[in-house]
């Protein structure tokens, strides 16, 4: 070969060269913009073609196609994306179209975060008291407002007998700092029965505790032929 065509084939590898490297510097792959712009990313393996989404619009871009779907629109880019064996490589005229679409759809503010709530702090009180006609105490006490009462209930029934759980309720403080529950103890308790209720809430709020003894179910009522003994 003769020098002259020689220096002839260097030119034309060294203008194709030039060529091919200014067209890779104007494209860029399509994950990489979709991620850039905030666009969630998904692959459509059978059309060979990718879809992105943001709030409100959702985008459709396919290789090989000059034109592509903004939702209902199908605008037509210069250059059709093309499939390098990974992703799409777009032009950056078509990635900067993107850019713009994504400024114009962008994602709702975040909700305000609601204001912290301010721990509940104090103390409890509780008072009980035995119903009339009813195998049940009436207890009542005060407290912060809203802030969760738990009222346990114990039976000290006999010397050989272990303290017994009779009941576990929680209830409510009212907005004016005052709560009640009944509390049904049932027929396993006698006269002289001692019950302790106990009232506990969350961390920052101290409990409180009271014992009552049992007396006979129903003062209210008059003596009767059934509260006479026999005599002979």
């Amino acid at each position: 070969m003769s020098s002259a065509k020689r220096l002839a084939s260097l030119i034309a590898l060294g203008a194709f060269a030039l060529t091919s490297s200014a067209g890779a510097a104007d494209t860029v792959r399509l994950s990489t913009i979709a991620a850039q712009y905030g666009y969630t990313y998904q692959w459509m393996t059978d059309e060979a073609g990718a879809t992105l989404a943001r709030p409100g619009v959702r985008i459709v871009i396919r290789a090989g196609r000059q034109s592509y779907e903004v939702n209902d629109r199908t605008p037509i880019t210069e250059i059709a994306p093309r499939f390098d064996g990974r992703d799409l490589v777009i032009s950056q005229a078509l990635a900067e179209h993107l850019r713009l679409i994504a400024l114009k759809y962008p994602y709702p503010p975040p909700e305000p975060l609601a204001p912290a709530q301010a721990p509940v702090t104090g103390a409890l009180t509780i008072h009980a008291r035995q119903i009339p006609g009813r195998d049940a105490l009436l207890r009542n006490g005060t407290g912060p407002a809203n802030a969760p009462v738990t009222i346990t209930l114990t039976g000290e029934l006999s010397t050989d007998i272990p303290v017994v759980t009779l009941l576990r309720k929680t209830v409510f403080v009212a907005t004016d700092g005052t709560y009640s529950a009944e509390a049904y103890y049932g027929q396993d308790t006698h006269y002289g029965t001692y019950l302790a209720a106990t009232a506990t809430s969350v961390d920052g709020v101290s409990g409180a505790a009271t014992r009552v003894s049992i007396s006979i179910p129903s003062p209210q009522i008059k003596s009767s032929a059934l509260d006479v003994w026999p005599t002979k």
